[in-house]
């Protein structure tokens, strides 16, 4: 069993960028309240499995953002093939060292803010707790190249959070945080991007609305995640018709 990263452990990766605070929080990063629990996980791809259906013999998944690989291991249930990207090597290493052993797995090192993905490649492509990390300035561009890299009758599925109400906790904790951050990458060398405001439900529906804007053959869906419907997760799933 691994321990939790101490107080100064967690200082360290506050205190570096973005790629090398992850680097050194990898070891120990499924420890730690940063990776995605494996209920909200499972409940997305059982989810979307469920309402688009893929042939596991056939599909082929991508996990961006997939960090320790939590995600392309349970994405592998329903694909036969399964990349995923991330731009921490620290954290590629623990993924490959998990994932050791299992076929129809691989990973490669990307930064999502400048990728490109091959056009109808992929029956599913996921991410999860990416948001808050890719800047307002490169996710449209990023969320053209994942609906370009859709097969037909795939789907993308990812996890946002319901914007919360002014007054409330959780509000001023985004709030305070985010300030907090864009203090730090004032003051500090090696900014980190870490925004929970970004992965705002609302801002990434009005995104993809706007990229699907004029097509016919995508369908977008929001709903509360299955089995967490009191919480403020909200499954987003963009499906691409067949011909």
């Amino acid at each position: 069993m691994i321990d939790p990263p101490s107080f100064l452990e967690l200082a360290r990766q506050a205190l570096s960028s973005t790629r090398r605070g992850y680097d050194l929080l990898a070891p120990k990063f499924e420890e730690t309240p940063y990776a995605t629990p494996l209920e909200w996980l499972r409940s997305s791809m059982l989810a979307a499995q469920e309402r688009y259906p893929i042939e596991t013999r056939k599909s082929r998944g991508l996990d961006l953002a997939c960090g320790t690989g939590r995600g392309v291991r349970m994405l592998r249930t329903y694909c036969r093939e399964v990349e995923g990207i991330d731009f921490s090597p620290g954290m590629l290493e623990q993924a490959e060292r998990f994932s050791r052993g299992t076929d129809g797995i691989s990973y490669r090192q990307a930064d999502l803010q400048d990728i490109s993905l091959p056009t109808e490649h992929f029956d599913r492509i996921v991410t999860f707790g990416a948001w808050g990390h890719i800047l307002p300035s490169f996710r449209q561009r990023l969320l053209e190249q994942i609906v370009s890299a859709l097969r037909p009758g795939g789907a993308f599925v990812t996890l946002t959070s319901n914007e919360p109400v002014f007054g409330e906790k959780r509000y001023w904790f985004y709030f305070l945080f985010d300030l907090a951050i864009r203090l730090r990458n004032l003051l500090w060398f090696g900014e980190f991007h870490m925004y929970y405001r970004l992965n705002s439900t609302r801002r990434l529906m009005e995104e993809i609305k706007q990229i699907l804007e004029g097509t016919d053959h995508y369908r977008l869906s929001v709903e509360p995640l299955p089995g967490f419907e009191e919480t403020p997760l909200a499954l987003v799933m963009v499906y691409k018709a067949s011909a």
